[in-house]
């Protein structure tokens, strides 16, 4: 979590939350919290609105299912959404170990992790609705917490 002190006033400090598409909400909550082990951050009953989150990560991912209550052709945008790149990458320390592990939780992949040119690795997953999801291992894992 940033620190007050090392951010100036008037900017901005943290990314908050990420929204991911998805045709069945149960489903992808099931899938963020029992394959992937995220937990529940935030889950309005009233709304609907969830928010999953890695166990000591500080931003979330929030869960969207859209609802034709947002009018036919946002409805229609938000559903076209679904099953794409999200654009969203986690950090791994071991690369191989994580796509043993989710492997065997039944995660599907693109293909196994790839070195690249830049030293580290990645590994791209899919999740129930063809969301896609990048996982990174970088050469240095401490270079962005300097």
């Amino acid at each position: 979590m940033a620190k007050k002190d090392k951010v100036a006033k008037g900017c901005l400090n943290q990314v908050w939350t990420v929204t991911v598409w998805v045709s069945d909400k149960k489903r992808a909550i099931e899938f963020y919290t029992q394959k992937l082990g995220f937990t529940i951050a935030l889950e309005d009953k009233k709304t609907g609105w969830v928010e999953v989150g890695l166990p000591g990560g500080f931003t979330k991912i929030a869960i969207v299912e859209p609802t034709k209550e947002l009018g036919d052709s946002y409805y229609k945008y938000l559903t076209q959404r679904i099953g794409t790149t999200t654009g969203i990458s986690f950090e791994t320390f071991d690369i191989n170990a994580t796509y043993a592990d989710l492997k065997a939780k039944g995660v599907k992949f693109e293909e196994p992790p790839q070195k690249m040119p830049w030293g580290g690795a990645i590994l791209i997953f899919i999740d129930p609705d063809g969301n896609e999801f990048e996982i990174v291992e970088a050469k240095s894992q401490d270079s962005r917490n300097k």
